[in-house]
């Protein structure tokens, strides 16, 4: 008896599986419904915004058609960066002179307002724009937004003679490391 009872439930347990395939139509409207409702939700959902990690960056730069790397840097750079140094929230500044151009790349602080700071190393740039050379102001010195991955500290802590293992190393980190770097702005 109990044979017949277990042919009849795999009987039934197979007919809800190919219930699907039976019927094609409703197992197509099931998907379209679900695919619609997934459209909706996605279009309601609030998109997440992650922080800022890197520092935003203001990039200037100028050409002075026939000119050497030292007549660039004399001229232009060392006037650009003189004005520039100490626009608010700051970091630090990397200065390129070649023949013929000049690049400087700001930085500030992780948090400011990127269009702030472009408009007061824009403002900084107008100030001694009178003082540079003709040929420098017909072309125009530019300022504008940039964003690269440099400026971020990534971190690898390994054992390199396998001596201690992934636990040890990352007690290790947890310990001595963590809350030095917790530490720094």
């Amino acid at each position: 008896m109990s044979n017949k009872q277990n042919n009849n439930q795999d009987i039934q347990n197979n007919k809800d599986l190919y219930f699907f395939i039976r019927k094609p139509r409703f197992a197509i409207v099931i998907s379209i419904f679900l695919t619609l409702v997934g459209f909706i939700a996605m279009t309601g959902l609030k998109l997440e915004k992650y922080p800022d990690i890197t520092p935003p960056q203001i990039t200037v730069s100028a050409s002075y058609p026939g000119a050497s790397a030292d007549v660039v840097e004399s001229s232009v750079a060392s006037l650009l960066e003189s004005q520039i140094n100490g626009v608010e929230d700051m970091l630090y500044m990397i200065s390129t002179s070649s023949d013929e151009s000049y690049r400087l790349q700001i930085y500030f602080k992780v948090g400011s307002d990127r269009n702030i700071d472009l408009v007061n190393v824009q403002n900084r740039i107008q100030q001694i724009e009178p003082k540079l050379p003709e040929d420098v102001r017909r072309l125009g010195v530019t300022a504008k937004q940039q964003v690269s991955g440099a400026g971020v500290a990534i971190l690898n802590l390994a054992s390199t003679d396998g001596r201690y293992s992934q636990l040890d190393v990352t007690n290790y980190a947890s310990i001595y490391i963590k809350d030095e770097i917790a530490r720094l702005p």
